[in-house]
C-alpha cells in the first residue's frame, strides 16, 4: 500500500502544480507582467499595455497607447482570433480574425527646443563626430560615401514567421495637427495566406477646418498575393479620391495608383497619378534579380497646385507648376547613379511653408541635366539651370514678365574625381562651367540671415571655370557688383549707401588650393571707404594649413560716417592700412602691420590738436588648446617725437574670460601722447558708467619696464618697474617704482570696480617720492628765474578716488600730500630788491634825515649803529626773506576730487627764520599744480641779525619764544602761483617800511602806492 499511495500522492502534487502552473500562465496579471517586461526589454520602444489577456483561440489587448516623436496612438482594444500555442511554439500566425475600432492617432507638429533660435530649431540636428557624415581622404576631399545596398522591395518585408490573415476590421481617427482637421479610416478585407491574393476595402473621410477645402473623400483597395507564407509576390493601392467644398466651386477628383510586382526575372515598380484625363505624375522602374542587377526607370511630370493643394490634409500648398521628364539607372550599392532630366518648373506664395521665405517672390527654375556618379567620379554630360524672378515678386502671367536671376551651364562634358581633386576634360582650352549672375536679388539673403535686411540692386557679374593642371581654374569675367548696398540688423542701420566691386579668381587642382580677391572696393560716394586685395591657398594632404595674405586700405573719415561706426572715434578723417599673413592650421599664426594716420578731429575746440601717427606690429600664435601668445610692439609719432611700448604675454581662454600673463616695455613713451588719443573717443552718453570693468573677464599678471615715461613737460619718469596684477573686480599694482630725477618713487595700491556703485571704479593707493627735487619743475614754468624752492624732499600720500571711467579717475584722486625737506633755499617771499630801492631811496633819504634831526631834537640817539637807516634795514630784510636757507621745510597739503589744492600746513626752519602758515591753491583744467592760483598767509618769526632788522623797523614782538624767535607783527600775504609768487602785498610793506615815521605809515603807504602807479 505504501507504494501505491506514494504513486498517487507525487501524482496529485505534480497535477497540482501544473494545475496552478497553468493558472499562473492563464492569468491576465501573469500575462500583463510578461508582456510588460518583454516589451521593457526592447530599447526604442514607447508601449503601455493595461491589460493582457490571452486564451488558447484569443488574445485581448486593453488600453494600448505608444508614442514616437510626432505620433500618439490610443486604441482601447484589440482582439485577435488564432491558435495561441501554435503561434507560440510554431510561430504560426494564423489569424482567424483581427478587430480594432474606436482607436485614435493623433499627429503633433514638431516644437522647436527652449531657447534656441527659430533658424536654429529648422536645422538638422548635428551628429557626432565620425557618426552620420562621410569620412575624410587624406587629401582633405570627403572619401567615397560608404555603399548602401538596394535589395529590391519584397526581400527586405520577409517575416521571421509564418502569417495568415482571414478577416480585418479596422476602425478608427486620425487627429491632425493643430485641429487641422481629422480623417476616418475604416479598413476591412482578408485573405491573406500563402497561394492566395489578399483585398482589403479601404475607406476614409476627412473634414477640416478650413475655408478652401472642407472634406476629402478616398476609397480603394489594398491587394497583396503571398507565395509563401512568409513572402509577398504583389503589393498595390488604388485610390480614388475628391475634395469638395470650402471654396471649391465643384468637387475635384485625384486618381493614384502604386504597385510593385516581383516575377522570377525581375520586380517591377509603377507609380501614377491621374486627374481625368491629364497625368500628373508617373514612374517606372525595373529591377532584375539576377543578370545586371541595375535599376533602371522613368519619370514624368506635369502638376500644380490646383491638382494637389486640395488633397493636402489642411496644410498650406504654395503656388507652382512641374513640367519634366527623365531617366534613372543605379546598381543595388547606389555607387553607380546615371541620370537624365529635363524641368521647368515655378513657384509662388512661397511664405505659406515660411514667412521669410515672402521675398523670394516667385521664381522660375528651368534645368537639363545628363550626371553621372561613380564611386566618387562625378561625370557631367550637360549642366544647364536658369533661375529667374518676376517684377516685383508679383505672379507672373507671361514669359514677358520675368526676370533673369542667373545661370549655371556646363560649357563641355567633364569628369571630377573627388579624393585626387581631378578635374579632366575632352578640350584643356576651353571653359568648363559658367556662372552667370543677371540679377541676384539681395532680399534672398533673408532666410538666410532673418535678423539682417539687405537692399540695394541685384548682384551682376560673371565668372568662368577653366581646365588646369588636372583641376580647375576659375575668374570674373565680369567684376561682381552691388550699388547703393544697404544693411539693417534688427532694425538697426548699419551700412548704408555703398558701392561695391569684387574681381577675384583661383585654382583648383590635384596639388591643393588658392583663391585671390582682387581689388574688393567697397564706396561711399566719391570716397572709397574700403580696398582689400588677399590671397589663400592650401596645398594637399592632412592637416595642411590655410595660408592667406592680404593688404586692407581703410578711408576711417568715410568708415566712421557709416552708422556702424558712427559712435566709435571722435575723428572726420585719417588712413589706416592692415598688411597681414595668416597660417591657419592645427597651431594658427596670425601677423598683421598696423599703420593709422593723418587723424584729424572735426572742427571745434580740439580741432588744431595734433594726433599721432600710430603704427603696430601684431603677432599671435595660438595653439591646438586655443591659448594665445601675443607680441604687439606699437609706435606713436607725433610732432617729430617718438613713444614706442610694446605688449607680449600669453592668453588662456577659459569660461567667462581668461587669464594673460606678459608684461609692457618702452624705451620712451610720451603719456601726453596717450592722452591726445583720448581726444579721438566720442562723449559718453549719462554718466558713462559701465556694467563691467574695462578689463572683464581678464585676469594675470603683466610686468611692466618702462625706461623713460614722460608724464608732463616738467617732470619724466626714469626706469619704471613694476606688477600689474588683474582679478575680477580689481587691479592692483605692487611695488610700483621709478626714478625721478636724482630721487625715486614708489607705489602700491588697486584700482577697484562695483557695478553696484556709483561711479562704479574706484582708486586706493599709496605713493611716496624720495629725495626728489622740485626746482626744475618750477624753474621750467618760469624760465630764467630762480625756482620758488630748492631742496630734496620726501613726499608721502595716500589717493582715493571714484569716477565712472579710468581716463577720468586720475583727475579726481584725492588725499593728503605730506612733503619734507632737510636743506634747501625757500624763495616763496622773495621780494625784488633792486625795484624797492628804487622806488623808496630819495624820499627815504630826506625822510631818513628828517627823523634822525626830529630824534635829535628830542633828545634822543639811536640805537643800532650799525643800521644807518630804515631804507637799509628794509633792503636788508628783503634780502635776507628772498632766499631763506632753511634746515628743515615741511608742508602738507590736502587735494579733494576737484582738484582743488588746501594747504594745511606750511613749517620753514632756518637758524634765523621760521615761518608757519597755511592756504590754498585753486587748480585750473589743462594746468599743473604749479600753475594753479595760489592764496597764502604767513607768520613769521626771527632772531638774531632779522630779528634786529625788524626791531629797528618796528615791526617785532618784544616777547622772543623758547628758542628765541620773535614775531613779526605785520601781516604777511602772497597770491600768484607756487612757480611765480606774487610778493607785491610784502613788497608794498617792506617800502613802506623802509620811509615809515611815527603816525605816517598809512599815508607812507599809500604814497608810495601812488609813486608806483598802483
Amino acid at each position: 500500500m505504501k507504494p501505491i499511495r506514494l504513486i498517487v500522492i507525487s501524482a496529485s502534487v505534480v497535477a497540482a502544480l501544473v494545475l496552478l502552473a497553468a493558472v499562473v500562465v492563464f492569468s491576465s496579471a501573469f500575462q500583463t507582467w510578461a508582456f510588460r517586461r518583454a516589451v521593457a526589454g526592447t530599447p526604442g520602444v514607447h508601449l503601455a499595455v493595461e491589460r493582457v489577456s490571452a486564451g488558447f483561440r484569443y488574445v485581448d489587448l486593453t488600453e494600448i497607447r505608444y508614442e514616437e516623436p510626432g505620433l500618439r496612438l490610443h486604441a482601447p482594444a484589440v482582439h485577435i482570433e488564432l491558435d495561441v500555442l501554435r503561434a507560440v511554439w510554431s510561430r504560426q500566425f494564423a489569424i482567424a480574425s483581427l478587430t480594432a475600432e474606436g482607436w485614435t492617432v493623433t499627429l503633433v507638429e514638431p516644437v522647436a527646443p527652449a531657447n534656441v533660435p527659430p533658424s536654429a530649431a529648422s536645422e538638422p540636428a548635428r551628429q557626432p563626430a565620425n557618426e552620420g557624415t562621410p569620412p575624410v581622404a587624406a587629401s582633405g576631399a570627403p572619401a567615397a560615401l560608404t555603399p548602401t545596398t538596394f535589395a529590391g522591395v519584397f526581400d527586405p518585408v520577409r517575416l521571421p514567421y509564418d502569417l495568415a490573415v482571414d478577416h480585418l476590421a479596422v476602425r478608427g481617427q486620425v487627429i491632425l495637427p493643430a485641429d487641422r482637421g481629422r480623417v476616418l479610416v475604416d479598413m476591412s478585407g482578408g485573405g491573406l495566406g500563402a497561394g492566395r491574393r489578399a483585398d482589403f476595402k479601404v475607406n476614409a473621410k476627412a473634414t477640416f477646418r478650413d475655408e478652401t477645402v472642407n472634406a476629402v473623400t478616398a476609397e480603394g483597395n489594398l491587394v497583396a498575393t503571398m507565395d509563401t507564407p512568409r513572402t509577398l509576390t504583389e503589393v498595390g493601392l488604388r485610390l480614388d479620391a475628391t475634395a469638395s467644398g470650402g471654396q471649391l466651386t465643384a468637387p475635384v477628383p485625384l486618381h493614384a495608383e502604386l504597385g510593385a510586382r516581383r516575377s522570377g526575372a525581375a520586380e517591377t515598380y509603377s507609380v501614377r497619378v491621374t486627374r481625368g484625363d491629364r497625368r500628373l505624375a508617373a514612374l517606372q522602374a525595373e529591377f532584375p534579380n539576377h543578370g545586371k542587377d541595375q535599376l533602371t526607370g522613368a519619370w514624368q511630370l506635369d502638376v500644380r497646385h490646383v491638382d494637389l493643394a486640395p488633397f493636402a490634409l489642411g496644410w498650406r500648398v504654395p503656388q507652382f507648376s512641374a513640367l519634366g521628364e527623365g531617366t534613372f539607372e543605379t546598381e543595388p550599392s547606389l555607387a553607380t547613379v546615371h541620370a537624365t532630366g529635363k524641368l521647368d518648373a515655378t513657384f509662388e506664395n512661397l511664405a505659406v511653408l515660411k514667412p521669410d521665405l515672402a521675398v523670394l517672390g516667385a521664381i522660375k527654375l528651368s534645368a537639363d541635366l545628363d550626371v553621372a556618379r561613380q564611386g566618387d567620379v562625378l561625370t557631367v554630360g550637360k549642366l544647364d539651370v536658369a533661375v529667374a524672378t518676376s517684377n516685383g515678386g508679383a505672379p507672373a502671367a507671361a514669359d514677358s514678365a520675368w526676370r533673369a536671376v542667373g545661370t549655371i551651364r556646363a560649357l563641355q562634358p567633364f569628369q571630377f574625381t573627388a579624393h585626387a581633386r581631378e578635374v579632366s576634360a575632352a578640350d584643356p582650352a576651353r571653359d568648363l562651367i559658367g556662372i552667370a549672375l543677371e540679377g541676384l536679388p539681395l532680399e534672398w539673403l533673408r532666410p538666410i540671415f532673418p535678423q539682417v535686411q539687405v537692399t540695394g540692386s541685384n548682384v551682376r557679374g560673371e565668372l568662368v571655370a577653366t581646365p588646369r593642371a588636372g583641376g580647375f581654374s576659375f575668374r570674373t569675367r565680369v567684376p561682381l557688383i552691388v550699388r547703393n548696398l544697404e544693411l539693417r540688423h534688427r532694425g538697426k542701420a548699419v551700412l548704408q549707401h555703398l558701392d561695391l566691386s569684387l574681381s577675384t579668381s583661383g585654382d583648383f587642382t590635384p596639388e591643393g588650393w588658392q583663391a585671390e580677391v582682387n581689388g574688393f572696393t567697397a564706396r561711399s560716394g566719391e570716397a572709397r571707404m574700403l580696398l582689400l586685395d588677399a590671397k589663400a591657398g592650401q596645398l594637399a594632404g592632412a592637416n595642411q594649413p590655410i595660408k592667406a595674405t592680404g593688404l586692407l586700405s581703410v578711408d576711417l573719415g568715410a568708415l566712421l560716417a557709416q552708422p556702424l561706426a558712427a559712435k566709435l572715434l571722435a575723428i572726420d578723417r585719417g588712413d589706416a592700412s592692415i598688411e597681414f599673413a595668416a597660417s591657419l592650421g592645427r597651431r594658427q599664426e596670425i601677423q598683421a602691420n598696423v599703420r593709422v594716420k593723418n587723424l584729424g578731429l572735426p572742427s571745434g575746440a580740439s580741432a588744431n590738436v595734433a594726433l599721432p601717427a600710430v603704427s603696430a606690429t601684431v603677432r599671435a600664435d595660438i595653439a591646438e588648446d586655443g591659448t594665445v601668445t601675443v607680441n604687439v610692439p606699437v609706435t606713436l609719432v607725433r610732432e617729430e617725437r617718438t613713444s614706442d611700448v610694446t605688449v607680449a604675454g600669453t592668453y588662456k581662454p577659459a569660461r567667462g574670460g581668461g587669464t594673460f600673463d606678459g608684461h609692457a616695455l618702452s624705451q620712451h613713451f610720451d603719456l601726453g601722447d596717450a592722452r591726445v588719443l583720448g581726444e579721438m573717443l566720442p562723449p559718453k552718453a549719462g554718466d558713462g558708467a559701465s556694467a563691467t570693468p574695462a578689463w572683464a573677464g581678464l585676469k594675470g599678471t603683466v610686468g611692466v619696464q618702462l625706461k623713460e615715461l614722460v608724464y608732463s613737460r616738467t617732470l619724466t619718469l626714469n626706469n619704471v618697474i613694476g606688477t600689474l596684477r588683474l582679478s575680477g573686480d580689481a587691479v592692483k599694482f605692487d611695488n610700483l617704482r621709478a626714478a625721478v630725477g636724482e630721487g625715486g618713487a614708489q607705489a602700491n595700491g588697486a584700482v577697484t570696480f562695483s557695478a553696484q556703485k556709483r561711479p562704479p571704479y574706484g582708486l586706493n593707493a599709496d605713493l611716496s617720492l624720495s629725495d626728489v627735487d622740485p626746482g626744475p619743475l618750477l624753474a621750467s614754468v618760469n624760465p630764467g628765474q630762480p625756482p620758488t624752492i630748492e631742496g630734496r624732499f620726501t613726499i608721502n600720500s595716500h589717493l582715493q578716488a571714484a569716477a565712472a571711467s579710468l581716463e577720468e579717475l586720475s583727475h579726481g584722486a584725492a588725499g593728503d600730500f605730506q612733503l619734507t625737506s632737510r636743506s634747501g633755499v625757500f624763495r616763496g617771499l622773495s621780494v625784488n630788491v633792486g625795484n624797492l630801492v628804487e622806488n623808496s631811496s630819495k624820499l627815504a633819504t630826506w625822510l631818513a634825515s628828517a627823523g634822525h634831526a626830529i630824534t635829535s631834537l628830542a633828545g634822543k640817539k639811536p640805537d643800532y649803529d650799525e643800521i644807518t637807516s630804515r631804507s637799509q634795514a628794509a633792503n636788508e630784510l628783503a634780502r635776507i626773506l628772498s632766499a631763506i636757507a632753511y634746515d628743515q621745510l615741511s608742508i602738507v597739503v590736502s587735494r579733494d576730487a576737484l582738484g582743488q589744492m588746501n594747504v594745511k600746513e606750511i613749517t620753514l626752519i632756518s637758524p634765523e627764520i621760521r615761518i608757519t602758515g597755511t592756504g590754498r591753491s585753486l587748480g585750473a583744467p589743462g594746468r599743473s599744480l604749479g600753475e594753479g592760483f595760489l592764496a597764502l598767509e604767513y607768520q613769521l618769526r626771527a632772531r638774531g641779525r632779522p630779528a634786529e632788522l625788524m626791531k629797528y623797523l618796528g615791526v617785532l614782538d618784544p616777547k622772543p619764544d623758547n628758542l628765541g624767535y620773535a614775531s613779526c607783527t605785520i601781516p604777511v600775504r602772497v597770491q600768484g602761483t607756487l612757480a611765480k609768487v606774487d610778493t607785491t602785498e610784502l613788497s608794498n610793506r617792506l617800502v613802506a617800511l623802509a620811509v615809515e615815521k611815527t603816525g605816517l605809515t598809512e599815508k607812507a603807504v599809500d604814497w608810495i602806492n601812488r609813486l608806483r602807479g598802483k
